[in-house]
This record gives C-alpha cells, structure tokens and sequence, in this order.
C-alpha cells in the first residue's frame, strides 16, 4: 500500500520565516514514500510558465492558484520546483508564492533551503506608484483569509518597496497588534514614509510585548527626532536590515 501525497501549504503568520513550503505528508507512518512527479508547465498559465522558465525552476513540482482576479489581471500563486528533500520521512520542496499583474510577474518570497536563490537572483515583484489595488488594505484582508503565510509575506513586500502609501503602511502597522511578527515591525521602521509619518509611530510605540522592545524604542527615538526638527537618528549597525535582500524599490 503506497501512502497518499497531497500538496499543502503550511500556513500561520507568527513564524520568523513564513514560505509556502510544499509538503507531502503521509497519514500512515512506516508505509512508503511517493514524490510528486514533475509538472507540465503547459498547464500553468502562460505569464507564470514564461516567468518560472526564466528563473530557471526545473523541474516544476506543483502550482497553486491562491487568489485569481481576472478583471484586474492579479493572480497570487505558488510554485514548487527542485528534487525532493528529506524523503523517505516527508518529501518537500523549494516553493515560493508570486504574483502576476498583467504581463508583470515576481517573487514574494522563498523557502530558504540553499539550492537555489530566486531572490537574489532577481525576480522580486516590484510595486509601482501606480498600482492602486496591490496596495489596497481591502486585498490585504482577502489576503489573510486565504493563506496566512501569502498574507505575512505580502505585508512584508509591501512595507519594503518605498512606493507604497503611507495610508497602507498604516494599515499593515495596525495588523501587527492582532498577527504579530516583531520582523515586520522592524521593516516598516526602514520605510521613508514611516518615519516621517507620527502616527504610524505612535502605533508602533504602543505595541506590548518583549519581542516588540527594540521596535517601541526605535519608533521613540525617530518621534523624538520630529519633535526636534531633526533627522531621524541612523539604524544600530549590529542590526540586519530587514528590507536588504527583498527591497524592490
């Protein structure tokens, strides 16, 4: 008897990492293990095929349309390409959720298992001025119905790209107190429009919580700074930028 394998994303926005990982996993211990079988790129749609030909994902393992709005021309997927990992004990892929608006396509985010780098080997979406429905907080709260990791990556994307309103990044400030995610938080401190902006501080001055410490004493120093007329005092260099590798701006 051969186990079943269903691909399913893992999902939760409280992780340090958050990546549509493709697992498979098997409801019966001890039986044998299948991989998925390469995809077809044929039965991708056309602007996904040519764009996961580009980075190069071969061969392609699954695709999952997350969000379709055909209108609009916005589509939010993910893909799984690459050999397995860890079989026999749980088969998984390299995975990363994108997506397409209109002929324009990119990375959201990856799983970073070191086989390949879709990120730094460029590809991230970038968010134009323009685009007034991607930055929209309406899509964010579909969004988070729909998957919780495309949802706290989105965010993420969203708060690293400096073309996005101050009226969404307040938005995405407000989420922190319900979803969490501390990483978040930092990256909006990296935003121009974040630091000039009172009350987008203020919202993240008042975040309770240890995880949220450096984060409250950030936003204080950068309050102080306006209040003063000055500019905003640097970021502590043994700090990682959070925006570093997926700024698309």
């Amino acid at each position: 008897m051969v186990c079943p394998f269903v691909p399913r994303s893992v999902r939760g926005v409280t992780f340090a990492l958050l990546s549509p990982v493709i697992m498979l996993a098997c409801e019966s211990p001890g039986l044998p293990f299948e991989e998925l079988e390469p995809l077809d790129p044929e039965t991708l749609p056309p602007v996904v095929r040519s764009f996961a030909f580009t980075q190069g994902l071969n061969p392609l393992r699954a695709y999952e349309e997350l969000l379709s709005e055909p209108a609009r021309g916005v589509l939010f997927f993910s893909l799984a390409w690459g050999p397995p990992l860890d079989c026999p004990s749980g088969c998984y892929y390299e995975s990363a959720f994108g997506i397409a608006q209109e002929e324009r396509v990119g990375w959201i985010s990856f799983t970073p298992y070191g086989l390949s780098d879709p990120l730094t080997a460029g590809g991230v979406f970038d968010i134009a001025a323009t685009d007034e429905y991607l930055v929209d907080p309406n899509l964010l709260i579909r969004l988070r119905a729909v998957d919780g990791g495309l949802y706290g990556n989105y965010r993420l994307l969203l708060s690293c790209d400096a073309d996005v309103p101050e009226a969404t990044l307040r938005h995405i400030a407000d989420t922190i107190a319900v979803d969490g995610w501390p990483l978040l938080a930092r990256a909006l401190l990296e935003h121009p429009a974040v630091l000039t902006s009172v009350e987008i501080l203020r919202v993240l001055t008042a975040l309770q919580g240890m995880q949220y410490s450096s984060v409250r004493t950030r936003a204080q120093e950068v309050l102080d700074a306006i209040d003063q007329g000055l500019a905003p005092p640097p970021i502590d260099p043994a700090g990682l930028p959070v925006c570093a590798a997926s700024d698309s701006a």
